[in-house]
């Protein structure tokens, strides 16, 4: 409201008290006591204990569950590639003529003992289609204890004199020096 509206007598306006005009003397920066005087009450502890657990409850939860899937996944892939039970008996080479067995086993990494389960078999398949006599060739698995190989060799249908002598299959392609 405006002064010149008032009626009265005219007074002088005190500051407010939260005016920088205002004086108030420092408080005292320590507080009076000890240490175990400012510490929280064992029941404010167990109260912000408790809602700590409950709100980490579920994570907690959630983690212990990822730990036990995990770790059973480890151990059950350890147990199959180590267990002696899938350790390699046979392996077994079918569709060949030009080449023996003996030789298509040589020429391999798997040997009988080794596991089943740790045996790379696109690693076979590649070790074996370096073999000239070899067209196709496919590998796989028979559980628990066997590696089949599939063998499809080339058929010779001519011999062609390409700066030396070369065997040419029936689709016109050189395989073998």
């Amino acid at each position: 409201m405006d002064r010149s509206q008032r009626g009265g007598a005219k007074e002088t306006p005190r500051p407010p008290t939260a005016s920088r005009l205002t004086f108030r003397g420092k408080k005292n920066r320590k507080k009076p006591g000890s240490i175990w005087s400012r510490m929280p009450r064992p029941a404010q502890m167990a109260d912000a204990c408790g809602r700590m657990l409950r709100r980490s409850a579920p994570a907690a939860l959630g983690l212990a569950i990822v730990a036990a899937v995990g770790g059973t996944a480890w151990a059950g892939y350890r147990f199959v590639t180590t267990s002696p039970r899938f350790a390699i008996t046979t392996i077994e080479v079918r569709g060949n003529h030009h080449l023996s067995t003996d030789q298509i086993r040589a020429d391999l990494a798997a040997r009988p003992g080794d596991n089943v389960f740790a045996t790379n078999l696109g690693g076979l398949v590649r070790e074996l289609r370096a073999e000239p006599w070899i067209e196709k060739v496919a590998a796989h698995r028979i559980l628990p204890h066997t590696i089949v190989i599939d063998v499809v060799e080339h058929e010779p249908a001519a011999v062609a004199d390409l700066g030396g002598l070369y065997l040419i299959d029936d689709a016109g392609h050189p395989f073998k020096h």
